[in-house]
């Protein structure tokens, strides 16, 4: 009989953990995803189909992500019921990115601007609602007039849905676990930034080479400034973002105010000083019952 032969068996590199970057559009999650690749000397692989604000993961898609390992994708995945659960059954980590919303708002209608100066319109078919066509012939105030009504409140509540996620995940002492991380972190320490995700996700700080590509059109970098958007809203579009975008989540992310001070002091004159003071304290508490959003 023939001996059996045995092969000397392969030794696989071991598996990285795979990173899901999950972002807000125009927080500069391109030239951030590239860096821990290259980094990281990881593969790129995406798991849904692109769509914003409102994505859903492709389980194929999810499954090699997984089954591969060393991977990292880069998504706008909301927070559905859909995307949640099948994170939950992949895996027990997930970083979401944010940005101030109002830099993200003039940073978007830049971008979308540059994609239809380039003839790359077909993508903004991934976008909803997407701008009808005249949107292109107006000014740059009226583009932003309308992507504050239609673009902006879709951001606030892609933000807050997974602040509510990671909240109920916490609450229930979940094994799931949810990174908030900031574009605003990143251009303040950008090496502390990727440690951070590094941490995260139990991944040597060592194994990380720090190479990051040049902040250009080719990574999705315009200007990059934190509080471009105070030079160039008007004070009337100031007065209605106002109303869209919650105190709360600006000061939970030290953004600060859209204005510096939402409710106006009306000026009442009497000869009066203590009526004076009582019809003022009327006139302003009625006027926040009136006046929406300001409450």
């Amino acid at each position: 009989m023939g001996r059996r032969h045995k092969k000397n068996a392969v030794t696989a590199p071991p598996k990285k953990p795979c990173i899901i970057f999950n972002t807000v559009p125009k927080s500069g999650s391109v030239y951030i995803t590239m860096t821990l690749q290259t980094g990281l000397t990881y593969s790129y692989m995406s798991i849904s189909p692109g769509y914003v604000p409102h994505d859903d993961i492709n389980v194929d898609l999810l499954n090699d992500f997984f089954n591969a390992g060393t991977y990292i994708t880069q998504e706008h995945l909301d927070a559905s019921i859909l995307n949640t659960d099948l994170l939950k059954r992949y895996t027990d980590k997930i970083v979401v990115h944010f940005r101030d919303p109002r830099a993200v708002l003039l940073s978007w209608t830049h971008h979308m601007n540059n994609l239809n100066d380039h003839n790359h319109y077909y993508l903004l078919d991934y976008v909803t609602p997407t701008p009808p066509r005249e949107y292109y012939n107006w000014n740059l105030e009226q583009q932003i007039d309308w992507q504050i009504e239609n673009f902006l409140p879709n951001i606030v509540t892609w933000m807050n849905d997974w602040l509510e996620f990671k909240a109920k995940e916490e609450n229930n002492a979940s094994a799931f676990k949810v990174l908030i991380t900031t574009y605003e972190d990143f251009h303040t320490n950008e090496l502390e930034f990727y440690y951070k995700i590094l941490d995260f996700y139990g991944i040597p700080r060592g194994e990380f080479k720090f190479n990051p590509p040049a902040k250009n059109a080719n990574t999705h970098f315009r200007n990059g400034e934190i509080e471009e958007w105070r030079s160039v809203f008007t004070e009337r579009q100031l007065q209605r973002i106002n109303q869209i975008v919650p105190d709360e989540l600006l000061e939970r992310f030290n953004w600060g105010a859209t204005l510096s001070n939402k409710t106006p002091i009306l000026t009442v004159y009497s000869q009066d000083i203590s009526m004076q003071q009582n019809i003022m304290d009327i006139l302003n508490r009625d006027f926040k019952k009136i006046e929406p959003g300001l409450n």
